[in-house]
């Protein structure tokens, strides 16, 4: 039974404190204020109302790419997964701005495992929540290799290869994420989950008698629980 250290489901992040309120185009409409200050009240359930009247009534605002954000920032704070998928999904699609499409990609593939994580052990949905947020974490890697995220994307996209039981996938996650870790915040929880994918595919070498390189890997997760100690 793996550690419950290991579960990877993401926290209800408050974004309006992790990235900036977007800029709405000039309009005084009462419901255009209405939605952005309920977003920066906190009432994400309003905010989940307003803007989707809004976006009906509205489909060629110029503030649509804003309303569809603020949608899906206020379905993922809320923990609503499901809807916040199709939301940031769409955000991709209506919005130009680069740091935009950035948290679109870290909350999809947030909201996507913690979709895995709801979803039953061993059922279909399950195992295709998995494989598209690793196709996600790929992707954000590829789309935005300087973001002050990716450590702790690659720090999921290991979680989520341990959830599959890729032990060397992990571990490779894991170097990766050391090296983007320029502040040295996830040191701990990077040592910890690579100390025990280390320890299970040094078992399952050991298993198909492979020795030189199960003892290998057995070095390496006790040096790094050494470490830890």
């Amino acid at each position: 039974m793996k550690p419950a250290v290991f579960s990877f489901g993401p926290p209800a992040l408050v974004l309006a404190l992790l990235f900036a309120v977007p800029l709405l185009a000039q309009d005084n409409t009462e419901q255009v204020k209405k939605i952005l200050d309920s977003y920066q009240g906190g009432k994400f359930e309003e905010v989940v109302k307003l803007a989707n009247e809004f976006i009906q009534a509205k489909p060629q605002d110029p503030n649509l790419p804003s309303a569809y954000l603020l949608l899906a920032r206020s379905y993922y704070n809320l923990g609503k997964w499901t809807d916040a998928v199709p939301a940031y999904r769409k955000v991709q699609t209506v919005s130009t701005e680069k740091d935009v499409k950035e948290e679109a990609g870290y909350c999809l593939a947030q909201s996507l495992t913690a979709q895995a994580e709801a979803s039953l052990e061993k059922s279909p949905d399950r195992k295709k929540y998995l494989e598209e947020a690793i196709q996600l974490t790929g992707e954000f890697g590829k789309n935005f290799p300087d973001s002050k995220s990716l450590a702790e994307i690659l720090l999921l996209q290991a979680r989520l290869h341990v959830q599959q039981g890729k032990y060397a996938e992990a571990s490779k996650d894991l170097d990766a994420a050391r090296k983007a870790d320029t502040e040295k915040s996830l040191g701990e929880e990077l040592d910890y989950l690579q100390g025990f994918a280390e320890a299970q595919r040094a078992r399952e070498l050991l298993a198909e008698f492979k020795k030189a390189d199960g003892e290998a890997a057995v070095a390496r997760a006790s040096q790094i629980y050494a470490r830890l100690a």
